[in-house]
């Protein structure tokens, strides 16, 4: 999230998508919270799923493969949408 700072402007764009079709789904789990960074050298207490969409947006005059990634967990959800809301009050 941090290395594109327009990635929920080019979520909300999919809003505009008339037909969105998820064409795969892949579960992981990684080690620590959804969100966070890893600290060097120091074994996280938390693995969280996480699932890597693959899917096709119809715009109805062009369709563009993506691929997303989100957080299984509710709690993740909650502290990602979390961290966003509060960083925007920062700015």
């Amino acid at each position: 999230m941090d290395d594109d700072p327009d990635y929920f402007a080019r979520i909300k764009s999919l809003a505009h998508a008339r037909k969105l079709t998820i064409t795969g789904i892949t579960a992981y789990y990684n080690e620590g919270r959804y969100g966070e960074e890893p600290r060097q050298n120091e074994q996280s207490s938390h693995i969280a799923p996480v699932a890597e969409l693959n899917a096709l947006a119809d715009f109805g005059t062009n369709a563009i493969p993506l691929m997303l990634y989100s957080p299984l967990l509710s709690i993740d959800v909650k502290s990602v949408l979390e961290s966003r809301t509060s960083k925007g009050k920062q700015k």
